[in-house]
């Protein structure tokens, strides 16, 4: 039961995260002037920045509007998860580049060093805990599902 509070209390603070990164996305992509938001991303080079904020941005949104919605707790953690996975392999990707800087939470986030290491800590915070999510909250079995189960042993 606590940890079920736990979970929620972790996929709040997911949706408040998704819910600041995404907007500082959403208002580069739609409102900047800065020509780095007009330059090819250095990892997906075929986008420039402002199309992949935009997308970005969007795709946060969308997990966003799923966590808020009703369904069980095991599936809100498994698409932060997945969102949490992309991040992670965007960011190597970055590194193996020799770019250190992620622009995830903006243009304006990217020269400033506390920001930088903010969100590589709450992307640590969104693997961790939507991975024990997914391993702990999982959906349990009817009683329907065991029986079929052991019937085919």
């Amino acid at each position: 039961m606590t940890f079920t509070i736990a979970m929620r209390a972790f996929i709040v603070f997911a949706v408040l995260l998704l819910s600041f990164t995404s907007l500082m996305k959403l208002n580069d992509a739609i409102f900047s002037s800065s020509p780095e938001i007009r330059s090819p991303d250095p990892v997906i080079s075929f986008l420039r920045q402002k199309e992949l904020y935009l997308l970005v941005g969007l795709l946060e949104l969308g997990v966003i509007l799923y966590c808020c919605s009703k369904k069980n707790i095991w599936n809100k953690c498994l698409i932060i998860l997945s969102l949490s996975n992309c991040f992670v392999i965007y960011r190597f990707a970055l590194y193996s580049m020799d770019k250190l800087h992620c622009s995830c939470a903006g243009i304006w986030a990217q020269s400033n060093s506390l920001v930088q290491k903010s969100t590589m800590v709450a992307l640590i915070l969104l693997l961790i805990g939507s991975a024990a999510g997914v391993f702990f909250c999982r959906p349990k079995k009817s009683d329907a599902q065991m029986l079929s189960e052991r019937l085919e042993l």
